[in-house]
């Protein structure tokens, strides 16, 4: 079920691209591209983890070219998260290492933009996921290290 609502949903986004480019129409391609993204990087967990996550890492880029750190930082932060949770999935089946830290240094550019005082939950869920991440790293790369991290 989940899986062919995601398919669903994928070929929607797809479509919406056709009208919705990043010439045309720059924050609706943004928009739809962050979607798609998370809608691949769902399906990754049910199916081709590796291929779907890749995809989703691709769309989540993509919105980057409109989301900047400067002018929008909220989705730019946003954006991270997800970039970071694409990465966190590709992780557990290849290049746990490197997956893991750019998942690591993608929570991080979202904390320069949820910082507690303004950002109290979005802030803390980050840090949860990054929590999360550095405790699966510590479990095949210094683990001592990355467990006080």
């Amino acid at each position: 079920m989940i899986r062919t609502e995601n398919e669903e949903l994928i070929k929607d986004y797809e479509n919406k691209l056709l009208i919705s480019t990043y010439e045309k129409s720059p924050m609706d391609y943004a928009l739809v591209r962050r979607n798609l993204g998370n809608e691949y990087s769902k399906l990754a967990e049910v199916t081709a983890t590796s291929e779907n996550c890749l995809k989703a890492l691709f769309c989540f880029d993509e919105a980057l070219r409109v989301y900047s750190e400067d002018r929008f930082p909220a989705d730019y932060a946003a954006t991270q998260i997800c970039i970071g949770g694409a990465y966190r999935k590709l992780g557990v089946v290849q290049d746990k290492v490197s997956n893991f830290k750019k998942a690591i240094d993608s929570y991080k550019n979202a904390l320069r933009i949820y910082n507690e005082d303004i950002h109290p939950l979005d802030c803390a869920l980050t840090l949860y996921h990054l929590g999360i991440t550095y405790s699966s790293l510590a479990e095949i790369e210094e683990g001592h290290k990355n467990c006080l991290s």
